[in-house]
């Protein structure tokens, strides 16, 4: 089956004489998939376990001597304690809402 360029103008979008603007048209490329190769990619089930451990797991210590796993675990209880020590000394009011 052969087609003209003519039929195969609304295919290809615009014209240069079409454009009001005077730009050529922009080139648009996409790419799909990929062929068949021969890579295999890394995922977690293919490789040993060792390979998936920071150095603290190898060697056996205990997470929470990290500091930031502290600073982490602090900085998301730190407001409520701030909180039940304002509502225990009467800072804070919890019936200001109520009429």
């Amino acid at each position: 089956m052969h087609v003209s360029m003519q039929q195969a103008r609304p295919l290809l979008g615009p014209t240069l004489s079409s454009l009001s603007s005077g730009h050529p048209p922009a080139l648009r490329v996409c790419a799909v998939g990929g062929g068949p190769d021969d890579k295999k990619t890394l995922t977690r089930e293919e490789e040993p376990e060792q390979y998936w451990q920071t150095a603290s797991e190898k060697k056996g210590e205990n997470p929470l001597k990290d500091p930031l796993a502290i600073i982490g675990i602090v900085s998301i209880f730190l407001p409520f304690i701030i909180l039940a020590i304002a509502i225990a000394t009467g800072v804070v009011d919890v019936n200001a809402g109520r009429g």
